[in-house]
């Protein structure tokens, strides 16, 4: 099989895995020679990918020139990321740059159970102990500096603190094998939570999602208020930054795409779509936050840490796309 159809038919099968990649999040890249990288647009999820013509091709020589320097320019990184043939480069164009052949990046959450533990470092030395444990740094420009600096970065598994799982192989099934199994043993360790069915209805200009493990958020405004401002991974901020929380008619009024109306549950003013992955992109923060605190209690976001997010031209573009 071609190798490029192959890699859109493997992206796709991750893309269907709720618990393994949510909304647009994850990435997916494959090196056809010295020059070339084929890899994910940002903005498009996983399941997105059904021809090759849906990747984006991008010449790594710029990256690799520019990530040879001690200090690479932020906005010379930026200025890297342009489109080709309509595709805008995923925002992680740059770490995947300076990997092996196939890299798949995914936010599963029985992994990101262990990234957002404030024992998660101490745990997958016993866990993954193979593995590279990179600081959290915010997506882009500034976490491919923290994957190139990183001691240890010749192996083939790498955990984002606060975001997520990288691995990378010379296949793409040999890739695909090493992140799966990376997951079995996360899930082992951590133990399994169903993905919850959601029910939609539409309700005036909105959408409301009834979701088991939501829905206990809209009876408890303090509840609700530590689901939407307190954030275990970027993707958890970036997508609900500045939620309500009130009323159905708050929700309403405020114009905000997403926000929790108490009594009522989840409510998207959106596409359905989209609604979709804000919602799964809220049930994964859920989850991971109460695997985590079994596993010693989770680590959340800093402040400064979701203003970097706020300030980031590629996280809008990402949500707004």
């Amino acid at each position: 099989m071609n190798e490029l159809k192959h890699i859109c038919t493997i992206a796709q099968s991750l893309g269907r895995r709720k618990d393994i990649v949510q909304g647009a999040g994850g990435n997916i890249s494959l090196k056809q020679d010295d020059d070339a990288l084929y890899i994910k647009p940002s903005g498009r999820t996983l399941s997105d990918m059904h021809e090759p013509a849906d990747m984006v091709r991008i010449d790594m020589a710029p990256f690799r020139s520019l990530y040879t320097q001690v200090k690479p320019d932020a906005a010379a990184a930026a200025a890297l990321l342009v489109p080709n043939q309509g595709l805008r480069p995923s925002m992680e164009t740059a770490f995947h740059t300076l990997m092996g052949r196939v890299v798949i990046h995914t936010h599963p959450v029985y992994v990101n159970a262990i990234t957002c533990c404030v024992a998660g470092q101490h745990i997958a030395r016993s866990v993954f102990p193979e593995a590279t444990w990179v600081p959290y740094a915010t997506p882009g420009h500034d976490l491919a500096l923290e994957v190139r600096d990183v001691p240890g970065r010749q192996t083939n598994v790498y955990l984002f603190q606060n975001h997520g799982l990288t691995v990378v192989a010379d296949t793409i099934d040999e890739c695909l094998t090493l992140h799966d199994d990376v997951i079995r043993r996360a899930e082992e360790y951590t133990g399994r939570i169903e993905w919850p069915a959601t029910l939609w209805r539409r309700r005036e200009h909105a959408i409301v999602a009834d979701n088991p493990v939501l829905r206990r958020y809209a009876a408890d405004a303090n509840a609700a208020e530590t689901l939407l401002r307190n954030h275990p991974f970027p993707d958890s901020f970036v997508f609900t930054d500045g939620a309500p929380v009130g009323t159905f008619d708050d929700i309403i009024v405020s114009g905000a795409p997403v926000g929790l109306a108490l009594g009522v549950g989840m409510c998207y003013r959106t596409d359905a779509k989209k609604a979709a992955d804000y919602n799964d992109i809220l049930t994964a923060s859920h989850l991971v936050r109460t695997l985590a605190d079994t596993l010693g209690g989770a680590r959340y976001l800093a402040p400064q840490h979701l203003a970097a997010l706020r300030m980031s031209d590629a996280e809008r573009y990402r949500r707004d796309g």
